[in-house]
């Protein structure tokens, strides 16, 4: 399992807006190092998802709309990412072709334990843990 590059970039970008400032969207590329066009992609499924919000004016920009001690690293990934799993299988409309009841496909149950295990950490970290938030 790996975390696509979009989601690294949002963590970023959320870890950025710590300080409950507003910020520019340049300001974020230029901080970060990360692209432009990937940053108001990023930043608009992270409104989008009620994590932020933008300002417009000549301070606009954005910040945090949550209480910074309520975002998980979970929150941030699948504002992001709709199709965050293990595998294909873990889809709703997806089933694994091995699945019935006279053969179940033991990899398919494996696979579901690790995803469920895996979204329950990413729930439990939180990232304005003051760990997380000092590089």
């Amino acid at each position: 399992m790996r975390f696509t590059k979009e989601c690294e970039y949002a963590l970023q970008i959320v870890r950025a807006l710590a300080s409950g400032e507003v910020s520019r969207a340049e300001d974020i590329c230029s901080r970060e190092n990360i692209p432009g066009p990937f940053t108001y992609k990023i930043l608009k499924k992270l409104e989008r998802a009620g994590m932020l919000m933008s300002r417009r004016g000549r301070k606009g920009g954005y910040l945090i709309s949550k209480s910074l001690d309520a975002v998980t690293v979970y929150d941030v990934v699948s504002a992001i990412d709709d199709n965050f799993h293990v595998n294909k299988y873990h889809k709703d409309d997806c089933q694994c072709y091995r699945q019935n009841p006279d053969q179940p496909c033991s990899i398919h149950s494996e696979l579901a334990r690790i995803h469920a295990n895996l979204v329950s950490d990413l729930k439990r970290v939180y990232l304005f843990n003051s760990n997380l938030v000092s590089d």
